[in-house]
């Protein structure tokens, strides 16, 4: 890769000036100021203040170009100290208001525009005047002395109780030390050291933190420890309900910000800036693509790759200082190639005018929050790669590093991830719109979609679909995992009165990643609970994103058929009907199913449909395309009536897979539905089985890319079971991959033993070992 440069950054700003000018705004009562966005409190304001970041950044670089910004220098200065001075100046300290007249701060959540803006204000500092100074300093005194006096620092691992504050104790303790290094003739200077210790040491805090005799700021851990927010040995964050990836970002984001504010001053940081930055940076790194995109395992409710995305680049410079990690400048400049190719495919400067067209017009303050946080990211490397030589820039070698291999699970969320050179799998139960799996090319950033991926979606007559998670469990083993569980489709916002919810089915899965790096193998099955109307249904759903990050094209190849399909952009939805069991993606991903009801299905909905997670637009406002792999599909209003089958489906797919591979496993049964009959028993008397009428047993064989047979087994009943197996040609033993268990066929037939909803992977064995 080449080297990385503060000027790449810059290149990546200076055209954003122009659309950036379209959202300002000069208050007719204080022409002095000037506002980006809305000028609202709230989040109003901290796009704002992440907006003159930018603007000062770019003001105070000898190397910013005015032909490419359209603005002189002297110019973009003026527009920086006049939105600077409308923050200040709006603030409860200040003599204005914000744009819908009321002043901001004192919340828990009022200094993080500022901890996001202070580079910039350390960029423009000869500039301001002694009045800019004593009102900015009035202004962070004010804030730091409302945190001593009222706010706690809590912390508890999970987000149901309302106390799971990671990323803004981080902020706060953050702004506190900050403001005892800027004033340390405050009064009450020392004090803010104390508390913001104790922000920070709860932020990326474990439980075991509780009895931690390290020694940090003076003190033991166990005596700063208030409560956990991350969870022990995994580091999952269970974050606004689900697993966040994201917000895990966010938190070495804040970190960075007051670390190379505090190495500008040449101020030794608090220790307890970095408790556990380590072990949070070890656990992030392997989510990431080889070109800088987050593997959000866990799902988004978000627009797709903006703010914790955007937020990764000030973590990946706080890594390559604090831990001189080599491959952080090749992920920041895979990050930055994406962030030109869709400013490139916008047209106008901008950084998503295109996929957020309609966001611009639903909320101009959402849009506006969406591209000052990619414009305030691009401003940390521009200033911090200019102020710090020392900053790694990368290899002068051309090529990329080899993909680590890697595993990592977490029990709370029903979490597994496996990595390897050619295959990333993953599966979350608790997601943010979840239950999701993942079957990519190590390198297939373009390819990921998190929604109800590779789980199915079955949706009712509400506004607000999603999915219950009732039960999971899980096992991994060397290369590999297998998952299982259950969740209840549920359908609210409904239009008629007294009908509140709906209950529509019970869905299970099984999902197992192979330890061969290339296949992940599923079951699907979901029955109605009630006599419920359907609007929808989607089996299997791998989802394709067709759109601005893949030059919104994509080749898919099925039976003796070809598609050339483009996405953002083509007119009218399109169902194609395969008449195949099998499907290649760009020669990428295939897609073998072993048994379902009908072939496979295309399913092009016509418009933008992955939006953000929201009960009234979360299936009408989309900023990304997504083509749609299903079996079954129907799109047409059911009323079905109770223990009606809606999915009952097995598929294997495929990653790094060409079209021909795909085909042959097809032609040789690569992928195949296995007999299983059903007995009831109890576990520990198969002799009293009896047969199951209603068989809810399902199996399939499927062929690795190791050469090996493997089996997945699951039982979607709701009583132990004994399942029988038969017509495994070649096979002596069957071998469990989680727990070495072996099974010798008696009879010509292997017996398994599966409890409720569980589901077991085997490796078929022509011999014992």
């Amino acid at each position: 890769m080449s080297r990385i440069a503060h000027t790449d950054y810059l290149r990546l700003l200076e055209p954003w000036v122009k659309p950036f000018r379209e959202f300002c705004y000069t208050p007719p009562a204080r022409r002095d100021l000037l506002c980006y966005g809305t000028g609202y409190n709230g989040w109003g304001m901290q796009t704002h203040q992440k907006a003159f970041a930018a603007l000062a950044v770019m003001a105070a670089d000898p190397q910013t170009d005015s032909s490419r910004t359209g603005v002189e220098g002297a110019e973009l200065l003026d527009m920086a100290l006049r939105m600077l001075r409308f923050t200040l100046e709006s603030h409860l300290e200040g003599g204005y208001h914000c744009e819908d007249g009321t002043s901001w701060g004192h919340t828990w959540i009022s200094v993080l525009g500022v901890e996001r803006m202070m580079h910039g204000v350390e960029a423009i500092g000869e500039h301001l005047t002694p009045e800019d100074r004593e009102l900015l300093r009035r202004v962070l005194v004010s804030e730091c002395d409302w945190l001593m006096d009222h706010y706690e620092v809590e912390g508890h691992p999970l987000n149901g109780s309302g106390r799971n504050k990671p990323e803004s104790n981080l902020w706060n303790g953050c702004m506190l030390h900050r403001a005892a290094a800027l004033y340390p003739d405050a009064p009450r200077a020392q004090e803010y050291k104390e508390k913001g210790s104790r922000f920070l040491v709860n932020s990326i805090s474990v439980a075991s933190d509780v009895l931690s005799t390290a020694v940090l700021d003076g003190k033991p851990v166990s005596e700063w420890f208030v409560g956990d927010n991350f969870l022990e040995e995994s580091y999952a964050l269970n974050h606004h309900g689900y697993l966040n990836v994201g917000y895990m970002v966010i938190c070495l984001s804040n970190a960075a910000m007051l670390h190379f504010s505090l190495k500008r001053l040449g101020v030794t940081p608090p220790e307890a800036l970095y408790h556990h930055v380590r072990e949070l940076w070890d656990t992030v790194k392997p989510m990431l693509f080889p070109d800088g995109r987050l593997i959000r395992i866990g799902g988004d409710t978000r627009v797709r790759y903006c703010y914790c995305q955007d937020y990764l680049l000030p973590s990946l410079m706080l890594a390559a200082d604090l831990f001189a990690d080599e491959d952080c400048p090749g992920l920041e400049a895979g990050w930055l190639g994406q962030v030109q190719a869709e400013m490139a495919a916008n047209g106008d400067g901008s950084y998503l005018s295109a996929r957020c067209a309609d966001l611009i017009r639903v909320s101009p303050l959402y849009y506006t929050r969406l591209e000052s946080d990619r414009a305030v990211s691009l401003s940390y490397g521009a200033y911090w790669r200019r102020l710090f030589d020392g900053l790694p820039a990368g290899r002068q070698e051309e090529g990329d590093r080899p993909v680590v291999p890697c595993a990592w699970s977490d029990a709370y969320h029903g979490a597994c991830l496996v990595k390897g050179e050619r295959r990333i799998a993953s599966w979350t139960w608790r997601a943010a719109e979840g239950p999701q799996g993942l079957c990519l090319p190590a390198d297939g950033s373009d390819l990921a979609e998190w929604r109800y991926n590779l789980a199915g979606r079955i949706q009712g007559t509400g506004a607000y679909n999603y999915y219950q998670t009732l039960s999971h469990d899980h096992h991994t083993f060397d290369g590999g995992f297998v998952t299982w569980g259950k969740t209840l489709a549920c359908s609210e916002e409904l239009l008629a009165e007294q009908q509140s919810r709906d209950e529509l089915a019970v869905t299970q899965a099984a999902f197992a990643a192979l330890p061969d790096d290339r296949t992940v193998v599923s079951l699907q099955y979901a029955k109605t609970v009630n006599r419920s109307y359907i609007a929808s249904v989607r089996g299997l759903l791998l989802q394709v994103p067709n759109d601005v990050f893949n030059g919104s094209r994509r080749a898919y190849r099925y039976g003796e058929a070809e598609a050339v399909l483009e996405g953002a952009g083509s007119a009218g939805k399109q169902l194609i009907d395969t008449e195949s069991c099998w499907l290649n993606v760009d020669e990428r991903i295939g897609v073998v199913q072993a048994y379902g009801v009908g072939p496979l299905v295309l399913n092009r909905p016509g418009r933008r449909q992955i939006g953000i997670k929201h009960r009234h637009q979360s299936d009408t406002l989309g900023m990304l395309y997504a083509d749609e792999i299903c079996s079954p599909l129907w799109e047409t209003l059911r009323a079905v009536p109770p223990d009606t089958v809606l999915v009952d489906t097995g598929f294997m797919v495929l990653a790094g897979c060409s079209t021909e591979e795909t085909r042959e496993l097809a032609r040789e049964g690569g992928s195949t539905a296995v007999p299983i009959t059903a007995m009831v028993a109890e576990i520990e008397a198969p002799a009293g089985s009896e047969e199951v009428p209603d068989n809810a047993l399902r199996a399939v064989a499927v062929k690795g890319a190791d050469g090996h047979c493997y089996l997945l087994a699951a039982n979607f009943g709701g009583e132990p079971a004994y399942g029988a197996v038969a017509r495994l040609p070649d096979t002596a033993e069957l071998r469990e991959l989680a727990t070495g268990q072996e099974i010798e066929q008696r009879g010509g037939v292997f017996t398994l033993e599966l409890a409720p909803g569980e589901a077991r992977l085997f490796l078929a064995a022509a011999s014992r070992a």
